[in-house]
């Protein structure tokens, strides 16, 4: 990206009248200094942190390292919880009455209603593991694991530090152990295997807002949940911001270009 520095010339004097803080400071004084902008700028971040993981959750499904997975399925499931109380705590900064409170406040009766349903059995799923076991007076709607049906495989590269004595093959993929008895051991996926691999989820939800989801594949389930909580945000969008009027990463005025150059 090419700057005409000349233009910045006289731009301090602008500054002048204005109290100049530092990045610190700003922040702890509320404000957002992140890649959007506008009243929903932190929950449009969250967002793309659904997106994000929704992508690599699905990339990695099917493949021998369960543990991938699952990890990225919790980030996953994390990463909708944390939008969901985002705009909770954005709808109780603006007047009670005011439509994003009023909406906000249909909308987590519309959540809390559906108990044993996609949403929050997914979400139950997710602080089950977060914290260890149930939460007290809950029982886990669902558990889920790796299945895999494997008719050969071979190591292809062995890593450092490797035993190859602890080489094992699992339904969650072929591991050995690294770094065995100290603090950095650890299973490391390794070999290249013809095999499927599939999770399933055990006492699955049957049910998303009232409609039957029964028999439908795992990731069409967490696609359900990302387009859930993408329409959230829309809608809260479009009650602050009015509809389209989404604001731009990159506004050009007056005539003023960009040039990339290679």
């Amino acid at each position: 990206m090419r700057c005409d520095m000349s233009q910045l010339q006289g731009c301090e004097s602008l500054l002048s009248d204005y109290e100049v803080i530092n990045k610190e400071d700003a922040i702890k004084s509320g404000w957002y200094l992140g890649p959007f902008t506008g009243a929903l700028a932190r929950e449009k971040e969250k967002m793309e942190d659904i997106h994000c993981l929704f992508e690599e959750m699905t990339l990695a499904y099917g493949k021998p390292n369960f543990p991938a997975f699952r990890a990225l399925l919790l980030s996953f499931l994390s990463a909708c919880y944390s939008l969901k109380e985002s705009l909770k705590k954005k709808s109780q900064t603006f007047p009670a009455g005011c439509e994003l409170a009023e909406w906000w406040k249909e909308r987590a009766k519309e959540i809390a209603n559906r108990e044993g349903e996609l949403l929050q059995c997914y979400e139950q799923y997710m602080n089950t593991e977060k914290h260890g076991g149930a939460v007290a007076g809950h029982v886990p709607p669902l558990s889920i694991h790796s299945k895999a049906l494997i008719t050969s495989q071979y190591v292809f590269a062995l890593p450092i530090n490797a035993e190859m004595q602890t080489m094992q093959i699992t339904e969650q993929g072929a591991f050995v152990t690294v770094d065995l008895g100290t603090p950095m051991e650890r299973r490391v996926p390794v070999g290249i295997q013809d095999a499927k691999y599939e999770v399933v989820v055990v006492s699955p939800p049957e049910k998303h807002l009232g409609q039957s989801i029964a028999g439908l594949p795992f990731i069409l389930q967490m696609s359900l949940i990302r387009d859930y909580y993408a329409k959230l945000l829309f809608s809260a969008r479009t009650l602050i911001e009015g509809q389209g009027q989404g604001v731009p990463a990159i506004l050009f005025k007056d005539g003023a270009s960009l040039g990339v150059e290679h």
